[in-house]
């Protein structure tokens, strides 16, 4: 019987360690000069940048935008073969109209679209919004005026593309705004962990043989 208990929690032990050892984080950080890092403006945006952000030290992709409704797209960001997506993270903030403050964080709301047409809002309680019931959202307040904001993606399994990421800013006002960056966390599936668990279990036995 310990032996069986020593069995089982080695292999539990290993599954953790081999899921904490692959889980990679890929993402868009514009910690280079002059490197957009491949994003495209889409709409109502005279320029979009990698600058210093405004008041700060980080490098960040900038957004001078034309109008009170811009957004820019992310190029496809691809999985590992036996992988899934655990969440994404992206610190934004916005700024006023001459881009040259942060402001407060508005309820006029930003936006994330996924592939499939998966709108994420925000922050806009009447304006509504659209998604994937399974993939949870959050904004979360990390100083200086910037947000995090989170999509959980761990009950969401079938989701496995992130081809058409796109940022939208919707005020009535201006819609300046720069992204500090944007992370991607992937797992490996239930399937692939099991198969490495029992990889070290067979392991564990040989050398105990």
């Amino acid at each position: 019987m310990k032996t069986q208990t020593k069995t089982l929690s080695a292999l539990a032990g290993l599954a953790l360690l081999t899921g904490s050892a692959h889980a990679a984080t890929v993402g868009f950080e514009f910690e280079t000069a002059s490197n957009i890092e491949g994003w495209t403006a889409i709409n109502q945006v005279n320029s979009l940048t990698q600058s210093t952000a405004v008041g700060g030290t980080e490098g960040v992709l900038n957004v001078d935008a034309s109008g009170g409704d811009p957004f820019v797209g992310a190029p496809a960001v691809s999985l590992t073969a036996g992988e899934t997506w655990s969440s994404l993270d992206i610190r934004f903030r916005q700024l006023n109209s001459n881009g040259d403050a942060s402001e407060a964080y508005s309820l006029s709301g930003t936006f994330l679209t996924l592939p499939g047409a998966n709108l994420f809002n925000f922050g806009i309680p009447a304006f509504g919004g659209v998604g994937d019931s399974e993939i949870t959202t959050s904004v979360t307040s990390d100083g200086g005026d910037w947000q995090i904001l989170t999509l959980d993606f761990t009950s969401a399994p079938s989701f496995n593309t992130l081809s058409s990421l796109q940022i939208q800013r919707f005020d009535g006002n201006d819609g300046n705004f720069e992204v500090d960056y944007a992370r991607f966390t992937s797992i490996p599936e239930p399937g692939s962990l099991a198969l490495m668990g029992l990889g070290g279990l067979c392991v564990l036995r040989r050398r105990r043989g």
